[in-house]
This record gives C-alpha cells, structure tokens and sequence, in this order.
C-alpha cells in the first residue's frame, strides 16, 4: 500500500522564523495524512491552519494533531513556568504557549469549523524520561520560552542568570531534579483525528 504523509512542521517554522505563511506549498488533496505533533499551539491563526490541513489532504484523508493538555496537568512545568515568569517579570500566559491549545472543545471546533468530517478527540498520557536532570531546567526553560520575545532579547550571560537562577529556584521543589537518575514523570496529551 502505497500513502502520502504530510509533517506540517513548516508552518511553526515559518512561524518561529517570521514568515505568517498559513497555505502550503501543495496542491489540493496532495496528502493521505497530515501529522502535526506538538506545533498548531505555536500557530497564531489556527483555523487557518486546520483549513490548510483539511485542503492538502485527499478525499477520505485523516488528519492527526497532537497538543498538550493543560498546564494543571503538569506540575513540573508550571512549576518551571511560574519560576521564570517570575524572574522576567511577565505573566504565566506569556510563556505558556506549548499548553495553549489545551481545551479540548476548542480543539474540536477547529476541525469542525474546517469542514472535518468524524472528528474523535482522544485523552492520553505517558510517561517521559530524561535521563540527565541536571540538563532539564535548560533543555525546558529554553524550549518553553523559544517564542518569547523577553526571553528572546536578553543576551547570553543573563540567559545563564536566568537559568541559573530558575533552577536554584524550582530544584527544591521537583523531586529527582538534583539527583543523577533519570528524571521520570506523566505527561498528557489531545490527539484530534479527523477525516477530509
């Protein structure tokens, strides 16, 4: 069997890099699949984006979105989160973006707004292991705040302040962030499947 998969990653690229580009470079029902994991919550216009997914797919094509489900559900970044808004004086919402897209009602109606057809919206967890913790406060704080202009602006020494400063802040707080075994912990997700 043959199948055509499209990774919508190009558009959190373009994104990330400026470009608001929200139409594919592919022609109408070019794909099988579309597979988006863990970027339409970067995205600024969203239903456009959904749109896009349902136009480059072939009739009967399904589309699969993976987003993350609420910060709540995820002690550790929130805690993480929370930290660093608070050494950049900025609010939680500015820097939770990676948990942005966590309703999943709202994550339903982007599909049904698109023109999806058999659109399920499944809960799940699993469990996510990092086996060097002393790298997780930086591997975390810079990907969670990549799309952060305050972040974003400040130079290479005070990145390190901040880092340094986040991590003194949340060890105490984190069991197993200061330890040499991996660092073990749940994380729960949306998968949206949808059909063109």
């Amino acid at each position: 069997m043959h199948f055509q998969v499209c990774v919508a990653a190009f558009w959190c690229e373009d994104y990330l890099a400026g470009r608001k580009r929200h139409e594919s470079p592919f022609p109408a029902g070019s794909f099988d699949v579309v597979l988006c994991q863990h970027g339409l919550q970067f995205v600024p216009d969203r239903p456009a984006v959904v749109q896009e997914m349902n136009r480059v797919l072939a009739p009967g094509g399904r589309a699969l979105v993976i987003v993350l489900q609420a910060l709540n559900r995820h002690p550790i970044f929130e805690t993480l989160i929370k930290s660093v808004t608070h050494h950049l004086s900025l609010p939680v919402s500015a820097v939770m973006t990676p948990f942005a897209l966590s309703d999943a009602d709202e994550l339903r109606s982007l599909f049904t707004a698109a023109g999806f057809k058999n659109i399920e919206i499944v809960a799940e967890s699993t469990m996510v292991r990092f086996p060097e913790p002393k790298n997780f406060v930086p591997f975390s704080v810079t990907s969670s705040a990549a799309a952060v202009p305050a972040f974003a602006q400040l130079d290479e020494p005070e990145r390190a302040a901040l880092l340094k400063a986040v991590r003194m802040e949340v060890e105490p707080l984190i069991p197993g962030l200061d330890g040499t075994d991996a660092l073990t912990f749940p994380m729960f997700a949306h998968i949206a499947l949808a059909s063109s």
